[in-house]
């Protein structure tokens, strides 16, 4: 099914980092790279972050965070 689609990075603080994508996708698999950098084109730093997956539907919206690392 359609649905729109958010997908969000944060730091440890909870404060937000950068948004990969937010759009309307079609059903299927999806592939994003990151060049691990913030809202303005500055690269962050090593460490602990959650990304946020919000996939809304005419019917429901589902929401799944899950913890990264990164490493350079």
């Amino acid at each position: 099914e359609d649905a729109r689609v958010r997908l969000s990075v944060y730091n440890m603080v909870g404060q937000h980092v950068t948004t990969l994508v937010d759009r309307k996708q079609a059903a299927g698999s999806y592939q994003v790279n990151w060049n691990a950098a913030d809202m303005s084109g500055n690269r962050i730093t090593n460490g602990i972050y959650f990304y946020r997956i919000e996939i809304s539907t005419t019917t429901n919206t589902e929401v799944i965070t899950r913890k990264m690392m990164l490493m350079r």
